[in-house]
């Protein structure tokens, strides 16, 4: 009998009787869709739990309003959830985890974060990559900040949240920035321009040279305007923030880039942190999306973006013209 008909029926309630020691129960690849609320009654004593990959537990879980699935795993030190298809997750529904060390959420389809978590005071990792995250509960902000340097898996919204929060600091203390500014911004630079090394002699040439010199639209260019004696990570964070938009310039070049793609992750994940679209991404070269990251096919697939004509000595003033606009509004 599959695991997956086990767990439905009193075959696995009466088996799980018998493992009342048990440690560690790896339960993926088992195509699961259902969870009662005794599933995991007789194993007060597991420690690990691997839900992942290739299970569909978006009904019992998202439905778990009280915690009742887990309720019994109050030992528990390692869970992961990963590839579940998970679109929600109830406030409490780890509300007895408090000895959780590690939590695996990744790859699933939750746009919405608010769980109660203060009392996982052990919990030093936690993976939320490909998900659909638009909204953090404050709380969960919270206790992400309180722990930034306890994560093992640096992810991409962990990090917008550490370093925008970081960039409020200057050397006369905190700045708190009102919400009547988020609202009516005023920037420092019209557009912050990420683009590979390789990509420098087109960005001066052709970019800064059309943009700035002829359509006086104030330019954020690293190789110019990072400010020196600053984290590499504060200097970004600062550009973005300040900037009304980032100009990405898409490349074979910029994706082979670290720094690159980290500033292309960051500009991505604004709207969360301020509502407001602030990526633009021009198409230097031709890039095939075979073998590259989800998030990054999702960026190129859906977004609207200036391409670079094949004849664009024919079309310069058109084209540049539109570019501003594009990033102007």
């Amino acid at each position: 009998m599959r695991l997956s008909e086990m767990l439905t029926e009193s075959l696995w309630r009466a088996a799980s009787q018998n493992m009342s020691n048990l440690k560690i129960l790896h339960l993926s690849h088992n195509n699961i869709t259902r969870l009662r609320v005794e599933s995991f009654r007789g194993l007060g004593e597991l420690k690990s739990l691997y839900l992942k990959d290739r299970n569909v537990l978006t009904v019992p879980l998202n439905s778990d309003d009280n915690g009742e699935i887990f309720l019994h795993l109050k030992k528990l030190k390692n869970l992961s959830l990963s590839d579940n298809k998970l679109t929600c997750l109830p406030t409490n529904i780890f509300r007895v985890l408090s000895n959780l060390r590690s939590l695996n959420l990744s790859y699933n389809f939750l746009t919405d974060l608010d769980l109660y978590m203060s009392h996982m005071r052990n919990l030093s990792m936690i993976s939320l990559q490909n998900n659909l995250l638009e909204n953090i509960n404050k709380d969960v902000k919270i206790f992400f900040t309180d722990l930034i340097y306890l994560f093992i898996l640096y992810r991409w919204n962990l990090r917008y949240m550490y370093y925008s929060a970081k960039t409020r600091w200057n050397r006369n203390g905190y700045t708190q920035i009102a919400e009547a500014d988020v609202e009516v911004p005023e920037f420092e630079f019209d557009v912050f321009v990420s683009y590979a090394a390789k990509d420098g002699a087109f960005v001066k040439e052709s970019v800064f040279a059309e943009l700035e010199e002829k359509r006086n639209m104030k330019m954020l260019i690293h190789d110019r305007d990072f400010r020196a004696g600053e984290f590499v990570n504060d200097n970004i964070m600062h550009a973005i923030i300040t900037s009304r938009k980032t100009l990405i310039i898409l490349s074979k070049a910029f994706l082979q880039s670290h720094w690159c793609r980290f500033e292309m992750h960051m500009a991505r994940l604004g709207p969360i942190k301020t509502g407001r679209n602030v990526l633009c991404v021009l198409m230097k070269d031709h890039v095939p999306t075979k073998g590259l990251p989800l998030e990054i096919i999702d960026i190129i697939r859906n977004r609207t973006y200036p391409e670079m004509p094949d004849e664009i000595v024919h079309c310069a003033d058109v084209f540049w013209d539109r570019l501003r606009d594009a990033l102007m509004h």
